[in-house]
């Protein structure tokens, strides 16, 4: 075989091999399987002291974030911004359940029956963070973490992340 026949068949081995992961991905699209690792249904502590699941919760859907009763203005703002915009429940788990006790959470939500706060051991609060993949970092005092909405459908699964500030049509 002559040696620019090699060169080319080379080069376009080469091109194919390279561009594989692009066309793999286009003529293959990620299963449900794959989307449905973020989120999924949990058990914490209510602001009453019940136990529940966030399926019994959102049974015609919700939203959830992750919040604390130390948040300030910000977490408040938040929290009136989306409960003027959807009659659905908003459910919010604390991100520093060695503070927020569930009567520190139904003292910091108050009266709003739309607004179900949530928190459990610091283990329980972990792992649910974990799934909905929330980076949490820094101490009880200066608690870092980014402020964003999870919309849930029926019995809590995810529909969509959406950002701080979310402004529902």
């Amino acid at each position: 075989m002559k040696p620019w026949k090699v060169a080319a068949l080379s080069a376009l081995v080469l091109m194919l091999l390279m561009t594989w992961p692009f066309v793999r991905a286009i003529i293959s699209p990620p299963t449900a399987a794959v989307e449905s690792q973020l989120g999924g249904d949990f058990e914490l502590v209510r602001q009453d002291g019940e136990t529940v699941a966030l399926s019994a919760l959102a049974r015609e859907g919700g939203w959830l974030t992750f919040m604390h009763s130390d948040c300030g203005v910000a977490c408040e703002d938040e929290l009136a911004h989306l409960s003027a915009q959807t009659p659905l429940p908003i459910i919010v788990v604390s991100t520093n359940p060695e503070v927020d006790s569930p009567e520190r959470l139904a003292q910091w939500l108050g009266s709003r029956a739309q607004i179900i706060g949530l928190t459990g051991s610091g283990q329980a609060v972990a792992r649910v963070a974990a799934r909905y993949r929330l980076p949490i970092s820094g101490t009880d005092e200066t608690l870092e973490y980014p402020l964003r909405w999870y919309q849930l459908g029926a019995a809590g699964s995810l529909i969509k992340l959406w950002p701080a500030g979310v402004v529902l049509d």
